[in-house]
Parts: structure tokens; C-alpha cells; sequence
């Protein structure tokens, strides 16, 4: 996983999915998983990327 920082504003799970190009299903498995860290409103979305760009990857590979 990556230590940057890749903070965001969102009001809702439709923002946060926007934000990361996934469903909002995917947004609340990530918030359960702890992948989304929020702060208020504010959320750090790079965990979050590397988690869709991870199961991106392995849906290719194994999918």
C-alpha cells in the first residue's frame, strides 16, 4: 500500500464513488474494509484507489 495522501471532500457515497470510478457498493465494502479513512467530510481516498486498481488487476488475471 502507498503512504500518500490523496484527500477529497465528499458528502455522500455517490461522491466518494465518483471520486474513484467504482459503484457505490464498492464505496461501502471499502468504508467496512477500512480502506476509505474519513475525517468529517473529508475522506483519504489513496488506499481506497489502490484497493480498486488492485481488484482491477486481479479480476483480469483471474477473472
Amino acid at each position: 500500500m502507498t503512504a500518500e495522501t490523496d484527500i477529497n471532500w465528499a458528502a455522500d457515497a455517490q461522491d466518494l464513488s465518483a471520486a474513484l470510478g467504482c459503484s457505490v457498493d464498492v464505496v461501502e465494502r471499502m468504508r467496512i474494509l477500512g480502506f476509505l479513512s474519513p475525517h468529517g467530510d473529508l475522506f483519504n481516498l489513496a488506499p481506497a484507489r489502490d484497493y480498486v486498481r488492485d481488484a482491477a488487476w486481479a479480476a483480469q488475471v483471474w477473472g
